[in-house]
């Protein structure tokens, strides 16, 4: 890689008594060759940084070769301010829209999940002297017996992202100083982040029915976070740090015995047993279907499991497949307006699409032109156009669409 340095010298393999203090569940992907790979690039005010990563050697080929420098940021849509009977938080100053970018951070360093507390200290005195004094202001919820603080920091802070090329199983987190601070309502821990006259503070703010998530995004490689929902102002910004399917009390045992907080968003405090069966079966019913005998009942079935995503206030993890769902229903009987409508409700709420900017792509064509660019136009209205016709559509616009990827290549 011409812009990265890659330490083949330093291969990071675990000593066994770091292995001692790792989880049985995971030490057993251990011990394997890992490599550290530095990625130098400079921000909107030309300053250098540099990301450090971690990773078995597959993942090396796939990393970027360059990384230009992210837009300068807005003026947040956020202050900090104290919160009656809850301490500090962040609350939005203005209405902030479904799909609106808040943050926009590259992570000071990415590494396996499983990793030995040896091997984190090693990556962190690796980092920058900003990079490693931000890594270590976060907060260890861990106690100081099951390992070192290092390590402590990284298993309370950092967020799962997905490396092309990692092998089966492998979990990779992401320490992101300013995004790791938007998490739980009950732990009080601070962060100056100075930018020449730029002062972040950001306090944790979790939430069971979060209004805001973060997506890694492999173009830039960065985290966004996102608005999963229309925020009006004057309201708490959050995020989940749980599996938002499982029931009330899972939550919390799985909050307690990962973060060490008991968990008190509304949808916590008092126990619902109809909250719990909506989101079991929004956690366990999965569509792949995509001919839909009856596209109406199909979009008045999404329609109500979006009122119960509502509801529930989960639309980051649930909504897009809905949202796609009725606007692809809406196409299939030959409705462009309606399925204008919720593509781009889809395009607001597509949060956990592996290849986003494709997905992206993909609905901007079919809104713009759902007559010749979405391939099952009209198909339940047209039931008597013979099967061959229909192929050949779907041909022509996948020739289209591989010409105008061509032209964009050369």
């Amino acid at each position: 890689m011409a812009s990265s340095i890659l330490f083949d010298t330093i291969p990071l393999v675990p000593d066994p008594e770091s292995l001692e203090t790792l989880n049985p569940k995971t030490a057993s992907i251990l011990p394997r060759h890992l490599s550290l790979t530095t990625i130098p690039y400079t921000d909107y005010t030309s300053a250098h940084h540099t990301m450090m990563i971690c990773s078995c050697d597959a993942v090396i080929p796939t990393l970027p070769t360059h990384l230009a420098a992210l837009a300068e940021p807005l003026p947040p849509a956020y202050i900090l301010r104290d919160i009656p009977k809850k301490g500090l938080g962040l609350v939005s100053t203005r209405p902030i829209a479904c799909g609106e970018l808040l943050i926009d951070e590259r992570p000071v360093c990415i590494m396996p999940v499983d990793i030995t507390p040896a091997m984190a200290g090693d990556i962190l005195m690796g980092l920058m002297i900003e990079d490693r004094e931000a890594y270590l202001a976060l907060a260890n919820c861990k106690p100081e017996e099951e390992g070192a603080r290092v390590l402590g920091i990284f298993e309370t802070n950092s967020v799962t992202v997905s490396l092309v090329g990692s092998e089966d199983g492998e979990v990779y987190g992401a320490m992101l100083p300013i995004i790791s601070r938007v998490n739980h309502r009950s732990v009080f821990s601070f962060f100056f982040a100075i930018s020449h006259v730029l002062i972040i503070l950001c306090i944790r703010f979790h939430s069971c029915g979060p209004n805001t998530a973060w997506r890694f995004s492999l173009a830039t490689f960065s985290m966004h976070l996102i608005a999963t929902r229309t925020i009006a102002a004057d309201t708490e910004l959050s995020v989940t740090y749980c599996q938002t399917h499982l029931s009330r009390n899972e939550r919390l045992k799985e909050l307690y015995a990962k973060y060490r907080f008991p968990c008190t968003c509304p949808h916590c405090v008092v126990f619902v047993e109809q909250s719990d069966i909506a989101r079991w079966h929004l956690g366990h019913q999965m569509r792949k279907d995509r001919m839909w005998d009856d596209p109406e009942d199909a979009i008045h079935t999404s329609k109500k499991r979006l009122c119960v995503i509502e509801r529930e206030g989960v639309e980051g993890s649930y909504a897009y497949p809905d949202c796609e769902r009725i606007a692809c229903c809406y196409g299939r009987l030959g409705d462009g307006i309606n399925m204008g409508i919720w593509g781009t409700k889809a395009m607001e709420v597509c949060l956990n699409v592996v290849d986003l900017a494709g997905e992206l792509k993909k609905w901007q064509g079919w809104i713009a032109d759902p007559e010749q660019n979405f391939p099952e136009w009209r198909v339940s209205v047209e039931k008597e156009v013979p099967v061959n016709v229909r192929k050949e559509r779907v041909v022509k616009v996948r020739k289209v669409k591989a010409a105008a990827v061509s032209a964009e290549g050369s």
